[in-house]
């Protein structure tokens, strides 16, 4: 029983592990679209 216990909570564990990548893939993506967008027409209107 226990060991059924431990592989289930292993199984939670590895699908927090994947939410968690996700979550932080998305938030870093959408830092550097912000940047991107920040910078870009900074560098732009300098150019131009």
């Amino acid at each position: 029983m226990s060991s059924n216990q431990d592989a289930k909570n292993e199984g939670s564990s590895g699908l927090s592990w994947g939410s968690t990548l996700v979550v932080l893939a998305i938030a870093i993506l959408a830092a550097a679209l912000i940047a991107y967008r920040m910078i870009y027409p900074f560098f732009h209107g300098r150019h131009h």
